[in-house]
């Protein structure tokens, strides 16, 4: 009954007969505002790789409602922050993030996928998401060029080779430009922050959490990391031994008790996860559940 209720709240459910009601409605290239949840107000352009959550807001509910105790009661997420968006998709994350940042914060919106970027460019244009800029690139444990796996569902594409055979969804390999977090923001170039990074990169945080050492120990950012299977979690478990770091799981409300330990054991490394400086861990802790 309590997991019945936890996807009722956050709208974790699907319906064939609402999947073709809606059909009826939302018609491809057109734009639609989005009348519930976080991005409530905000503008989207809609196709058919856009999943009907995300149009109706409706998507990733109980994320968007942690970010939100970040932000409200934790103030880990404030105006003026410097965010990563790893794996921004068409945008909804991106977008909630330009609003909370304001105008002296910026989000950098990471999509090596030129498809969905596109996508992207246009939501944000059209919510006048002046201080989010799209980077064109992958994050990886390397600079250069990289072999990307693109997938006709775009929640599905990867830098990780085996995530779409594992889907069995069809995709084609092409070849993208790739960073590091610490070229990036602490190389020739040198860029603030980041001070909060969202990764959910299919598989892909494999190689991008071996690329943030120098992020982790000069910046302390806060992760809303999603680990999708076995080598994710280890190398999020890596990240946590390496730095000292925290983790909450988002899944179960509780504590990780053995950072250095991943699924299958319950008290290890797996699922939806914050994770957090030691410094920061009481001020998380005063507003989680």
């Amino acid at each position: 009954m309590r997991n019945l209720l936890k996807d009722l709240r956050y709208a974790q459910f699907n319906s064939a007969f609402l999947r073709r009601l809606l059909s009826h409605y939302f018609k491809e290239n057109r734009v639609y505002r989005i009348l519930w949840g976080p991005l409530r107000g905000a503008r989207m352009h809609y196709d058919r790789t856009v999943n009907y959550h995300t149009i109706l807001g409706l998507w990733e509910l109980e994320n968007f409602h942690f970010l939100k105790r970040l932000f409200i009661q934790a103030k880990l997420l404030h105006p003026g922050m410097v965010v990563c968006d790893l794996g921004a998709n068409i945008g909804a994350f991106s977008l909630w993030f330009s609003r909370k940042v304001g105008d002296r914060g910026r989000v950098y919106a990471f999509e090596p996928a030129a498809p969905v970027r596109g996508m992207l460019e246009k939501n944000l244009a059209l919510n006048h998401a002046g201080n989010v800029q799209v980077v064109a690139k992958a994050c990886s444990d390397q600079t250069g060029k990289v072999k990307f796996y693109v997938a006709d569902d775009p929640l599905v594409s990867s830098l990780y080779e085996n995530w779409t055979a594992d889907w069995k969804i069809p995709s084609r390999e092409v070849w993208v430009e790739a960073t590091t977090l610490d070229d990036y923001f602490h190389g020739s170039q040198p860029r603030n922050g980041p001070d909060f990074i969202k990764m959910d990169i299919e598989g892909g945080g494999v190689v991008a959490l071996r690329g943030c050492d120098v992020c982790v120990e000069r910046n302390r950012p806060v992760f809303l990391v999603e680990s999708h299977f076995p080598p994710e979690d280890e190398a999020i478990s890596a990240l946590l031994v390496r730095h000292g770091y925290q983790a909450y799981r988002i899944n179960n409300a509780r504590w990780v008790q053995k950072t250095g330990k991943i699924y299958p054991d319950p008290e290890g490394v797996w699922g939806k996860l914050i994770l957090c400086p030691p410094e920061k861990r009481d001020t998380l802790a005063r507003v989680l559940p």
